[in-house]
């Protein structure tokens, strides 16, 4: 009933209205959806991660996340006090994370996959040194993550980016194109709405991989850490590899560079790369110590 009478109030407004007075409210309406289109995806993971981190508990319970076992719980929370004493972490199975994402930490929290847990869980039983070195390089990655208090710097992001492209996109554009009539502006908004969303997008990648690369320097001293690391960067190339067996190499090559761009993380060759290069310059430090050392 309540739709119905809209309905009706909104038509008889549209029939009685002038037709300028009709243009303007269609600019109205047209530089709203400018504005919020563009901007939705990133205003809503932002307000998600405060509400989020406002109640974590309430979170992890909503979402069914159920306790791991003590030896992976000992395991995770004996590496958190050495980089992160004064927090309190709680670890969780997320029921839903898998391969794809098999970690992530909150403020409080740090959440895994139960692939995550029975990986863990058989390589302390079989004393599986490289398992352990793996998942021990994500636990000092996500333990940077909570250090630097990357949830929340990635929330005010979120809200604030979308408003300074706005902002910065009509204080230097919108006055070249007064001039222009409604009927042809409406292409041009709409291709400016295209823009301000790869801006957003960008601007907002190029942040939280910013906090990736903060992230892995947590690890960069340590061989171990960096071929734990390299190893499950190995694993999930593979899992990209196999998603994208369906498509002609040259597809899937173009395909995964479009992606990168509106992805968290670098891209897994790339990050490979640089641990690379990263161990290869520890074992020459190391190396060279041991050649003074003998002199």
């Amino acid at each position: 009933m309540k739709k119905f009478i809209f309905t009706i109030i909104a038509t008889s407004t549209i029939l009685t209205t002038s037709h300028n007075h009709a243009m303007q409210y269609g600019e109205l309406i047209v530089d709203a959806a400018c504005l919020l289109i563009p901007a939705y995806s990133s205003i809503k993971k932002g307000i998600h991660d405060i509400i989020l981190t406002s109640n974590e508990s309430y979170y992890v319970q909503k979402e069914k996340c159920i306790d791991p076992n003590n030896a992976v719980t000992k395991f995770i929370t004996s590496k958190l006090e050495k980089i992160i004493p004064k927090e309190k972490i709680t670890i969780k199975i997320h029921p839903s994370f898998s391969n794809d994402c098999p970690m992530r930490a909150l403020k409080k929290h740090i959440l895994i996959a139960q692939s995550v847990a029975n990986e863990i869980e058989n390589a302390l039983k079989n004393n599986t040194q490289a398992t352990l070195n793996k998942w021990h390089a994500v636990i000092y990655h996500e333990a940077a993550h909570i250090k630097n208090n990357d949830v929340f710097w990635r929330s005010i992001i979120d809200l604030t980016v979308p408003i300074i492209t706005y902002g910065a996109w009509h204080l230097f554009f919108s006055n070249m194109l007064t001039n222009i009539k409604w009927s042809a502006n409406l292409y041009t908004k709409a291709c400016r709405a295209f823009y301000k969303y790869c801006i957003i997008t960008f601007t907002r990648m190029a942040f939280y991989r910013y906090q990736e690369k903060k992230a892995d320097n947590n690890i960069a001293d340590s061989i171990d850490l960096l071929n734990g690391m390299k190893s499950l960067l190995s694993d999930h190339e593979q899992i990209i590899i196999k998603n994208h067996e369906h498509m002609p190499p040259i597809y899937s090559k173009y395909h995964r560079w479009i992606n990168n761009f509106g992805e968290i993380h670098p891209s897994p060759t790339n990050r490979i790369k640089k641990l690379d290069q990263r161990i290869a310059l520890l074992e020459k430090k190391s190396l060279n110590t041991q050649n003074n050392n003998v002199q």
